[in-house]
């Protein structure tokens, strides 16, 4: 009955079929039988294209002066601004129809014209969609919004006033009045008799109050000399004013900031959240949070800072171009190919992104692309039916290769490039002979089993170019190539979305709902099920060397795992729906996506990846290090197995190796003038490497110098001390050593009883502080001459690092999971700093002497003010124990070595980390993140 009353009354009816929405007229036919000419109501543009086209004819019947009443007829009608534009109701006496005989005629077309509604006295808009959807009344809305909401303010005013009996006290008065006045000389026909009498009254009534002020002022000059008497009073009076305006003042700055922190912080939080969703939508809303404080106040709230360093951490993308649900590698890794729905393909740069051909010639969509092995050539796959081969150096068209029934859905070539194989919606498989453009061979499914048709779907040679596979039925049937049949099919529950040869040969794998398997290639035999997505998987393919898979998802991501286990490695997520292409780059580190979305991503998926600054390559051990040269411009890593890296701060290039020593080091210190490096191999007893001496290298010449000899265990401490010329080791085998740092002499010795793992100068070089695992303190001893002169009592467990402040305070480091702050002077404790959830391994001190670094048992890297103790930031980003902390000398980068064989450098001056991520994002808040997220319609420039 609803529908039949709401498309019945006005379907029949001039005017009244753009007014419905294609969801009502459809189910009205389907009801009655009846059949609707549609042509006007589907041309482009739907509902708004009717809407403007039935208001512009109404609005052309009118003459010149009725076009200007009808603007303000409109106007009166509607109330709002920008998305949230309402309509009105509106008495018909308030537009006075009986004074302006153009009122009535304006009134009569529209309501004809069925644009309004006209019931009991009241007239209004018809349907709000006029209002959004007639870009004349859009623009009558948007070009004087403020005096809109005076005037609508004025008709309530002078509607109360006359109910009021026309009470002097409901005038208009000062700035109101004018405002009102200023705004009616440009606008005195959008007013009625009632709003304009209001306004004389107003005016006159404001006349009269001046001209009583006049006299009021003349009476008060009058007595200026009594008043003097009171000056003293005035001023006491006006200095209380002021202190109760700058407290308010004060109040609205305090107001004014906490609403930027809480902005800020719920901004933060989104960032955080979203993570694991997009991380470059975590960048930019990180970047947001940031910048909520930052651009007022120069600050920025901790949860800010910390959610801009996990974003950038966590993105792994280094590249978006804007086309890409088909996508192919080149064998070289320097150019990508993607397809597009408007019938083109484009090769691209990897590098850069810079587009290098357009190939034009499909009729409709382009559904798959490959390169050949060589590079030379490119195949396409389109919805028109055809495959085209083209000369992937100049987009020339080589061949048309026609023979599907329907759309062609992917290709690919054979190994040695003398085949092409296509696959298509006819549910045939056809092989094609590159050189002559001409069809070879028809393969057609399993018997018996239907085909689905997904684009993109790609046939795969096996390494060998003696079988083919192909997804698209619900088993995954190779073919032998030689005899043209089916060898193998390989079983299903659902439809096979795609499938990927190994590099050997000796496995495949298929995607087959929300899961990937692998196979025997031989056998058939189920050997790894890949289980994570939460949307079918829809691509796969093997990495170069076949030890991972990539699979792309109808979940919007991308997984790379590991063949030998199943177990996934790395998430990559970004596109907002299904995954349909993936491929490797040649070496296996980056990892190309084409998605539905239509955009293609290439990715870092190297264990270095997912960066703040950089990450490079390090020991995978608990006790791995990492040093800063001098002059900060380079820092030491040590090898996996031996020798030491030393690399570039900026691009972390290698610069040089050393070697020479085939220990694995842990423990590493510059010399202060930067021309040597001494290493200390911090493995546990035992350890099949370990080694007992104390190698010192030439950091420019990548030679062995020197190797000191003297300890009997391990050494898993060193340090130089600050004039260069004296060098201190600490041993498993409880003793620290003092060696001559030219000669490579022993100087002192002493035994302390138990194992040694922290150990550093004082800044004036007048003490040596070491970490004594036998009674949990620290003890001060004498640099020269190595005797005691005190200790620092009060962890509960082994000290395990210890560093200076260059204003002489020391901090320790314990597996009690606290750090300390101490007086070295008083030998008493100034603070201690709590919050990791584990043991606290490395410590290390900003070069200004105001942060204090601290990496754990727990994964993470805290930092902390030194003079108060006080949490400022917790870096995240390693996969394991963090167990190496250091300042550059300059402050700006923290270095963290992690157990998961990798050290990172992250970037701390806040305005360089803005730069850094600006730089790295490859896009821009959409406007429904902003609405979402900012919480404004549309999104902020720049």
């Amino acid at each position: 009955p609803l529908v039949d009353a709401l498309v019945g009354e006005v379907v029949d009816e001039p005017g009244g079929l753009p007014l419905l929405s294609t969801a009502l007229l459809e189910l009205w036919q389907r009801r009655h039988g009846r059949a609707i000419r549609l042509e006007s109501y589907s041309e482009t543009g739907g509902v708004r294209g009717a809407v403007a086209r039935l208001a512009e004819q109404a609005y052309a019947e009118l003459t010149v002066e009725q076009q200007a009443v009808a603007k303000g007829v409109l106007l009166r009608l509607s109330t709002g601004e920008g998305e949230v534009v309402t309509r009105r109701r509106v008495p018909i006496l308030e537009f006075d129809p009986s004074t302006n005989a153009d009122v009535g005629t304006v009134l009569d077309t529209l309501i004809e014209a069925r644009l309004l509604i006209a019931d009991d006295g009241t007239v209004e808009v018809a349907h709000e969609a006029l209002l959004r959807e007639w870009p004349r009344l859009e623009a009558w809305l948007d070009e004087d919004r403020a005096g809109r909401r005076l005037r609508e303010h004025l008709t309530d005013q002078a509607k109360e006033w006359e109910r009021s009996g026309k009470e002097a006290g409901d005038l208009y008065r000062g700035p109101r009045l004018t405002s009102a006045l200023d705004w009616t000389s440009d606008h005195a026909n959008e007013l009625n008799d009632l709003e304009r009498e209001f306004l004389s009254e107003s005016r006159v009534a404001s006349e009269r109050e001046a001209e009583r002020q006049r006299r009021t002022n003349r009476r008060l000059r009058g007595l200026l000399v009594g008043t003097a008497l009171f000056l003293v009073v005035a001023l006491l009076a006006g200095g209380l004013a002021l202190v109760q305006k700058s407290r308010a003042r004060d109040e609205a700055v305090r107001a004014e900031n906490q609403a930027r922190i809480s902005s800020a912080r719920e901004l933060a939080a989104a960032a955080v959240a979203n993570l694991d969703v997009d991380p470059e939508r975590s960048i930019l809303l990180a970047l947001a949070a940031v910048d909520a404080t930052w651009k007022a106040d120069r600050t920025v709230v901790r949860e800010a800072k910390e959610a801009l360093h996990r974003a950038l951490q966590e993105s792994r993308v280094v590249l978006t171009v804007p086309q890409g649900r088909g996508i192919a590698m080149s064998a070289d890794g320097k150019r990508f190919a993607t397809t597009g729905e408007d019938g083109t393909a484009t090769v691209w740069e990897t590098d850069t992104g810079t587009r290098l051909l357009t190939l034009r010639g499909h009729k409709r969509e382009v559904n798959g692309i490959a390169f050949s092995p060589d590079g030379s050539l490119l195949a396409t796959a389109g919805s028109d039916r055809t495959a085209r081969l083209w000369d992937a150096v100049s987009g020339r068209q080589v061949h048309v290769l026609r023979g599907h029934r329907d759309p062609v859905l992917g290709t690919a070539f054979s190994p040695d490039g003398s085949l092409l194989a296509t696959s298509s919606q006819d549910g045939t498989v056809r092989i094609w002979d590159v050189a002559a453009g001409t069809q070879h061979l028809v393969l057609r499914g399993p018997p018996g089993e239907k085909f689905y048709n997904f684009s993109g779907l790609t046939p795969a040679f096996s390494p060998d170019g003696s079988r083919v596979a192909s997804g698209g039925w619900k088993s995954t049937p190779i073919w032998n190539l030689a005899k043209g049949k089916i060898s193998m099919v390989l079983p299903g529950q659902r439809e096979a979305f795609a499938v990927a040869f190994s590099p050997d040969g000796t496995r495949v794998a298929t995607a087959v709902g929300l899961d990937a398997q692998t196979w025997d290639a031989q056998t058939g035999k189920p050997l790894t099920t890949l289980s994570g997505h939460t949307g079918d998987v829809l691509s796969i393919a093997y990495s170069p060397d076949g030890t991972r898979i990539a699979t792309g998802g109808d979940d919007g991501t991308a997984q790379v795992w590991d063949v030998a286990t199943g177990e996934s490695l790395l998430t990559l997520a970004g596109h907002t729906i299904g995954v349909d292409q993936v491929a490797f780059t040649p070496d296996g580190d980056r990892l190309l996506t084409g998605g539905a979305d239509g955009i293609a991503r290439l990715w870092d998926i190297s264990p270095t990846g997912g960066r703040d600054w950089l990450t490079v390559p390090g020991p995978a051990n608990r006790q791995g290090g990492v040093s800063f040269s001098p002059d900060g411009t380079s820092f030491a890593v040590p090898g996996q197995v031996s020798g030491v890296t030393i690399r570039d701060v900026e691009t972390g290039a290698k610069i040089i190796r050393l070697k020479g020593h085939d220990a694995t080091i842990r423990r590493m210190a510059f010399s202060p003038d930067g021309t040597r490096l001494a290493g200390a191999d911090g493995s546990e007893p035992g350890h099949t490497r370990a080694n007992s001496t104390v190698p010192i290298w030439d950091v420019t010449t990548g030679e062995l110098v020197m190797t000191l000899t003297g300890h009997a265990d391990q050494v898993s401490a060193v340090a130089y001390s600050p004039d260069g010329r004296r060098l201190a080791t600490g041993s498993w085998d409880g003793t620290v050593r003092l060696w001559d740092a030219f000669s490579g002499n022993e100087l002192h010795a002493v035994d302390v009883g138990s194992e040694v793992f922290a150990l550093a100068f004082s800044p004036d070089d007048r003490w040596l502080v070491a970490g004594d695992d036998g009674d949990k303190s620290l003890t001060v001893w004498d640099a020269d001459t190595l005797e005691r002169r005190g200790e620092l009592r009060g962890h509960t467990d082994v000290i395990q690092d210890v560093a200076f402040a260059p204003a002489g305070q020391v901090v320790t480091a314990s597996w009690d999971g606290t750090a300390k702050i101490w007086d070295l002077e008083s030998r008493r404790e100034l603070a201690t700093l709590r919050g990791h959830s584990g043991a606290i391994l490395g410590v290390a001190v900003s070069p200004d002497g105001t942060l204090v670094a601290t990496g754990s048992l727990d994964g993470t890297t805290k930092l902390w003010d030194l003079a108060t103790g006080r949490e400022v930031l917790t870096l995240f980003g390693h996969d394991l124990v963090v167990n190496t902390v250091a300042f550059s000398p300059d402050g700006r980068f923290l270095a963290t070595g992690s157990g998961d064989g990798t050290v990172a450098l992250d970037l701390l001056p806040i305005d360089e980390l803005r730069d850094l991520a600006r730089e790295r994002v490859t896009r821009d808040l959409t406007d429904e993140e902003c609405r979402q997220y900012l919480h404004v319609a549309n999104c902020p420039t720049g």
